[in-house]
């Protein structure tokens, strides 16, 4: 047999890895005689070419239904000895997850990602001494587990929403309040604007047709946050009305109000260097005046 040898899975070349690596992932099921390998990563023949590397190795692990097993660098580093069957918790499982075989890990282990909703109570999961892959909620320990994790999550869920929801939408009446005067203000100031705009015209007069503009700007810019305010009030009554209260219309009401106080802060920021801007005119203007 060659010193190393090439893994090719799906069009993925991996290695090399020598003989005792080889044996290793033939024994973690993560290598079968129906992959493909390589001394040169040109000329390829199946793993059954090589019975040296399967000799003395646990039954191989069932692919799941569904998936394609492949050797990695993450597997293949792990070391120690197959995990024997008298003792569950001493036993190393395989699981799915988002369409990915992984693993191996320990029982508690496995029962702390189903715990936390990194495994659904219907990913399967498979350790040695299993003919097939089977549903998590399906294996002794792991079954009640999974129930009362998805139990848990559902209704914690739902208490968190409706919590959440007469928290967010209390304020909702005083929300259209200020949207609304909001709304007057910038169609007063935008009146102004015109107003002065025309005056200004008809008198030449630059002062005036500047002011008029400022105002224009100004309302523009009021609107925009009252808009940006009303949308936030429109995301908190799909909260509080929708019959599916997901945390993903709370996070988007979150964004608007979020981009509300950003507004706040630009606008704060502008008025404090016009107000900075005024003050520095006003004082040079003043110290040119005879006293």
């Amino acid at each position: 047999m060659d010193s190393t040898l090439y893994i090719r899975v799906r069009g993925r070349v991996l290695g090399p890895y020598d003989q005792e690596k080889l044996q290793s992932l033939a024994r973690r099921g993560q290598l079968s005689r129906m992959h493909e390998l390589s001394a040169d990563g040109a000329s390829w023949v199946r793993a059954s070419n090589y019975p040296e590397l399967f000799t003395g190795a646990q039954a191989e692990m069932p692919a799941p239904r569904g998936f394609v097993s492949e050797p990695n660098s993450a597997s293949a580093s792990a070391d120690g000895m197959s995990p024997t069957p008298q003792h569950q918790s001493q036993q190393q499982w395989h699981y799915t997850s988002g369409g990915v075989q992984r693993g191996p890990v320990d029982f508690s282990n496995l029962q702390l990602l189903l715990g936390t909703n990194q495994v659904r109570p219907e990913d399967l999961v498979w350790t040695e001494g299993m003919p097939a892959w089977i549903p998590a909620n399906q294996v002794p320990g792991l079954g009640k587990l999974a129930t009362s994790a998805t139990d848990a999550s559902a209704g914690g869920k739902n208490e968190l929403s409706d919590m959440l929801c007469r928290s967010f939408t209390s304020s909702r009446p005083w929300i259209m309040f200020i949207v609304v005067a909001v709304f007057i203000y910038a169609g007063l100031e935008a009146a102004g604007g015109l107003y002065y705009l025309i005056i200004g015209g008809r008198l030449h007069n630059p002062l005036i047709v500047s002011t008029g503009i400022f105002l224009l700007i100004w309302a523009l810019d009021w609107g925009f946050g009252a808009c940006l305010l009303g949308t936030y009030h429109s995301r908190l009554g799909s909260l509080l009305y929708s019959h599916n209260r997901s945390s993903l219309i709370l996070e988007k009401a979150h964004q608007r109000l979020m981009a509300v106080w950003v507004f706040l802060a630009i606008n704060l920021i502008v008025n404090l260097v016009l107000l900075g801007t005024l003050v520095v005119f006003v004082v040079s203007a003043g110290a040119t005046l005879p006293w």
